[in-house]
């Protein structure tokens, strides 16, 4: 005869679902206290927000509350319309985009 051999696990398995949260992926992109401005007309108004790698980021909102907007000041696209500015601070992969070109 031979002796049972038993195949459950000594310490006890936690449920998949009961799992701990993986950490958080690293920040990609951030905006602090972003205002963009067309002439006097503010048209985003103290956004500030993180933006992580690998992860799905969507805009939902209302036609004319600035999504597309926003979108811009990442990609900088405003900065050919006269009479815009921005205030704030937008990084991308820790560097502020719009911080003054180094002089050499």
């Amino acid at each position: 005869m031979s002796a049972a051999v038993s195949a459950r696990p000594t310490v006890p398995m936690p449920h998949p679902r009961c799992r701990p949260p993986l950490p958080p992926p690293p920040r990609q992109g951030q905006g602090e206290h972003l205002n963009f401005y067309y002439g006097q007309k503010r048209a985003l108004s103290d956004i500030s927000i993180e933006m992580r790698a690998n992860v799905v980021t969507a805009f939902i909102g209302p036609s004319g509350c600035g999504k597309s907007t926003f979108l811009r000041t990442l990609n900088r696209m405003n900065d050919i319309v006269p009479g815009t500015r921005v205030e704030g601070r937008v990084t991308i992969d820790d560097a502020d985009i719009y911080a003054p070109a180094p002089t050499s």
